[in-house]
């Protein structure tokens, strides 16, 4: 990915060792990396490495497409959280 005339870069569902590969190889660093994230799949790692590189981390998938709605863990925060 040569960047010409381009602001920033993003990209989607990138790992760590993708992110590693892209500075290693000379490329562009992305400036927004994809992720799916919600309190079920933090992706720590993923998130870490891109805030020590200050790429910003986009989230999509909240609360897993209200697939984990019923998760007794979301009810327990849910009601904590209730007012």
């Amino acid at each position: 990915m040569q960047c010409v005339n381009c602001r920033s870069v993003g990209v989607s569902n990138f790992g760590v060792q993708h992110l590693v590969g892209l500075d290693e190889s000379g490329r562009a660093v992305p400036s927004v990396n994809q992720i799916e994230l919600h309190v079920l799949k933090r992706q720590r790692h993923i998130v870490d490495y891109c805030r020590q590189h200050s790429i910003a981390v986009m989230g999509y998938s909240p609360m897993a497409k209200g697939h984990k709605m019923t998760d007794d863990r979301l009810a327990a925060v849910a009601a904590r959280c209730d007012t």
